[in-house]
């Protein structure tokens, strides 16, 4: 998957690379307070692997990889935040 260009205002993804968000175009593209909620669920899940590193200045997550199931392929995911502009 390409990196995306996100924007949000007011906790609200307005466009993904210049463009209006469209979730069933967009899907997958989340808000810093969604990450974190992705976080908390994935714990309280119990998935077989959660790795999450956090901005050392800013205290958000910066890279999130979870492994849902051990036994069943391809349905990990990984998120990467880089280029956080305020």
């Amino acid at each position: 998957m390409q990196p995306k260009e996100v924007k949000v205002v007011n906790n609200k993804i307005t466009l993904v690379n210049e463009t209006p968000c469209n979730p069933e175009q967009h899907w997958g593209v989340m808000t810093i307070s969604q990450f974190f909620n992705e976080i908390e669920n994935a714990e309280r899940e119990e998935v077989f692997m959660l790795s999450v590193e956090y901005d050392k200045d800013k205290g958000f997550p910066n890279y999130i990889y979870i492994d849902r199931e051990e036994m069943i392929a391809d349905e990990e995911i990984g998120y990467t935040v880089s280029n956080m502009k305020y």
